[in-house]
């Protein structure tokens, strides 16, 4: 689908949806799609395994990611503990080394190191970002209060 948009080829809607429905299924590498007579999606092995992967992720991402309100009021943990998935991929991010981080977490499954970056990226924080100066006390002493 990148391919066909960046080519600029504007094809029917009920094309486009052929197209999405032969990748979902994960094509192995070498079987076509024919649209038309007049163009052939051909698989390469790049499409299967990036179906592989993405097959992968959301199977780890069903089995080890959970949200309760009851835990951490709601923020996504690695299932049946406390570690948010955002925190363990910041970790990761500002290049912890799975061996310290290992140490950290000797409860966690080794997948749950491979998941965390991929959904922090997947699910990016939404709306404004933490202002941790508004919390501070102003010149009255109430939070967030401003001073004259």
């Amino acid at each position: 689908m990148r391919l066909l948009s960046e080519m600029r080829v504007v094809l029917p809607v009920a094309v486009k949806r052929r197209v999405a429905e032969w990748a979902r299924g994960g094509p192995a590498a070498g079987v076509t799609l024919e649209l038309d007579g007049a163009l052939v999606v051909r698989s390469g092995p790049e499409v299967a395994e990036a179906a592989e992967r993405a097959r992968r992720y959301v199977s780890m991402r069903e089995r080890l990611v959970e949200s309760a309100r009851e835990v951490r009021g709601g923020e996504p943990v690695i299932r049946g503990t406390r570690v948010p998935v955002r925190g363990l991929a910041r970790q990761i991010e500002l290049g912890e080394t799975r061996e310290v981080l290992r140490e950290d977490y000797p409860f966690l499954p080794e997948e749950a190191f491979e998941l965390a970056p991929l959904w922090a990226r997947a699910h990016p924080r939404q709306g404004r970002p933490p202002r941790p100066w508004a919390e501070s006390k102003g010149a009255t002493g109430a939070p967030g209060a401003r001073a004259a």
